[in-house]
């Protein structure tokens, strides 16, 4: 499928049109773009694999650059044109790129982009094995499978609510968490936000599950943490609460027992959204967040930051300060020197997220044949999709249900590049600033995509997906196309882009 880049007039920068000029020439010519790629005449910064058609037309005075590729990198059209095709910001679909390249001019191309906004340049397309120059495989391979660099397109709620104003912080604010790792590392960077807008000389603790606890622990901006031990607090955690003397706090999660959790700690003032009847726990309120409200539009760590903005003006930012490991835990696994690929294939949510362990294997398998130390991680519930994932590996790291948190950190700092499911570790290797290729399938990156670091988001071009199921409802060769549409080819390409 070709990548058509038209819109010159969307970008700041300067456009050498005599240079573009001369490569199409040059194209055109009797050279083939091998030649070309060895010594273009000015820095293209990467290499290209079974690139099978480059061309740049001038038509209605209008440059087109045009490529079709296995992995087209947008370094090499950084070189070749001096910009990045630029529309708005973060992840794109197929169709989202198409509605906008087919706009007749610059008002419609913006009504037509999409609220999460898109790098063209920045679209990789895998096409069809069917090319000489391609590896074959007899695995699905999807002509739309989409890779793109990923940034967190995050949304600004208007009108932004009026800051509490807190005249007495006595012994500082308190943070109820979320309860899912990967619900907890989104709200890092409105946690950071916290951070800066509340005075220095206020503590912030957090109040969180146990098994969470060693992820807070690692945050630096973070003083103490308070664990609790069941789902709810209890009695002796209320008391462990008191003895701080919180002069306010801030309910993270949108259930009802979450704030109640806070209620009984008799702090004295609640921050929280509405909805659920929260609203008669808490003494501030901000709006509800509706159920599928801006699915497809953008990150949810918007929300979190709506939410830190209840203490004063946040900026609107996912970046955030990355975690702080000991990586002598994962020395003490096993993890030496050398270039190490981590893998995690596991999913919690369920198989609807798993890309296949077949799959995950034949990568490992090509890396280990290259040099590259294999690491496999997941909870317990993993160790099947782990122990197949790295079949083909016979020294692999396999460290699913072995590690506690704080070494599953450290595994995951120890990591060149990452190749994770939508999953808890995907996120947790982004918050600690790692690199890596996410893999989506019923799930939408523009929601829950990873934070931090410097990603890759596969995802196939399946027209039933994100349907957000946990299995699959279709059958026959359907099944699972969402999973089965991301090839070997690509994951192995994105990796090498990467590492």
């Amino acid at each position: 499928h070709p990548l058509v880049s038209r819109y010159v007039w969307r970008t700041p920068h300067e456009l050498d049109i005599d240079a573009m000029r001369q490569a199409a020439a040059y194209l055109q010519g009797e050279h083939d773009f091998a030649s070309f790629a060895a010594n273009p005449g000015r820095d293209i910064g990467s290499t290209v694999r079974n690139l099978y058609r480059l061309e740049l037309v001038e038509q209605d005075g209008l440059l087109y650059v045009v490529a079709v590729g296995e992995s087209f990198l947008y370094k090499m059209v950084r070189g070749l044109t001096g910009y990045l095709v630029h529309v708005g910001q973060g992840y794109a679909k197929p169709e989202d790129v198409l509605r906008v390249m087919e706009a007749k001019n610059r008002s419609e191309a913006a009504d037509s982009a999409p609220a999460k906004g898109l790098f063209l340049a920045k679209v990789f397309w895998q096409p069809e094995p069917t090319r000489r120059n391609c590896r074959r495989s007899s695995r699905p391979s999807n002509p739309l499978t989409a890779m793109a660099f990923y940034s967190p397109s995050l949304k600004k709620f208007e009108p932004l609510p009026q800051p509490v104003q807190i005249s007495e912080w006595r012994g500082g604010l308190l943070i109820r968490s979320t309860n899912w790792l990967g619900d907890a590392l989104m709200t890092l960077p409105a946690v950071g936000q916290i951070r800066k807008i509340v005075q220095q000389d206020v503590p912030i603790s957090i109040l969180t599950p146990k098994n969470l606890a060693p992820m807070w622990q690692a945050c630096p901006f973070i003083k103490d943490v308070i664990p609790m031990d069941g789902k709810h607090i209890s009695a002796d955690e209320i008391a462990a609460v008191k003895s701080h003397g919180f002069g306010a706090a801030i309910v993270f999660p949108n259930s009802f027992g979450s704030a109640m959790d806070v209620r009984k700690t008799a702090i004295p003032i609640r921050i929280g959204r509405k909805g659920r009847f929260r609203g008669l726990l808490l003494t501030h309120r901000l709006r509800e967040w509706p159920r599928g409200e801006n699915v497809g539009v953008c990150h949810q760590l918007s929300y979190y930051l709506e939410l830190a903005s209840m203490l004063g003006a946040v900026e609107w930012t996912a970046k955030c300060e990355p975690l702080k490991v000991d990586l002598s835990l994962a020395e003490q696994l096993g993890m030496g020197d050398g270039r190490w690929l981590v893998l995690a294939p596991g999913a919690a949510y369920g198989p609807a997220k798993q890309w296949p362990p077949s799959y995950f294997d034949a990568v490992a398998k090509h890396f280990s044949a290259n040099g590259w130390r294999i690491a496999v991680v997941g909870g317990p519930n993993d160790r099947t999709a782990a122990e197949q994932s790295c079949a083909s590996v016979p020294n692999a790291l396999n460290v699913a249900g072995k590690t506690n948190l704080a070494q599953l950190m450290a595994v995951l700092a120890k990591a060149t590049v990452v190749i994770s499911n939508d999953s808890g570790p995907m996120h947790l290797a982004a918050a600690l600033g790692k690199t890596g290729v996410a893999l989506f399938g019923s799930t939408d990156p523009i929601g829950t995509g990873p934070i931090g670091g410097h990603w890759i988001i596969m995802a196939a071009d399946a027209p039933c997906r994100p349907c957000f199921k946990r299995e699959c409802p279709l059958g026959g060769d359907e099944a699972y196309k969402c999973l089965r549409g991301m090839s070997v080819e690509s994951v192995i390409n994105a990796v090498e882009t990467l590492g």
